[in-house]
C-alpha cells in the first residue's frame, strides 16, 4: 500500500474514531467540503501543506498520519 493511500485511510479512521464529521472537520483544517473529499478520495494530491493542515485539524503528528512508528 503505498503512503497516500494508508494516510486517507488513516484520516477516515480518525474522524470517525472521534465522532467528526466530514464537513466540520473540512472548515477546521481550512478546506472546502469539496476539496477534503476529493483529498480523502484520492481525487487531489496530498502536499506537504495538506498533512501539516490535517495534523492540525485532528490533532496529531504528521508521522501518525503518513502510518510511520517507531521501532526502536
Amino acid at each position: 500500500m503505498r503512503v497516500w493511500e494508508t494516510t486517507r485511510r488513516i484520516v477516515k479512521e480518525r474522524y470517525e474514531q472521534q465522532g467528526i464529521r466530514q464537513g466540520f472537520l473540512a472548515r477546521k483544517c481550512g478546506f472546502t467540503e469539496k476539496d477534503f473529499s476529493l483529498i480523502v478520495n484520492g481525487k487531489k494530491p496530498i502536499t506537504d501543506e495538506v498533512i501539516d493542515k490535517l495534523c492540525v485539524g485532528l490533532g496529531v503528528a504528521p508521522n501518525e498520519l503518513l502510518g510511520w512508528t517507531d521501532t526502536a
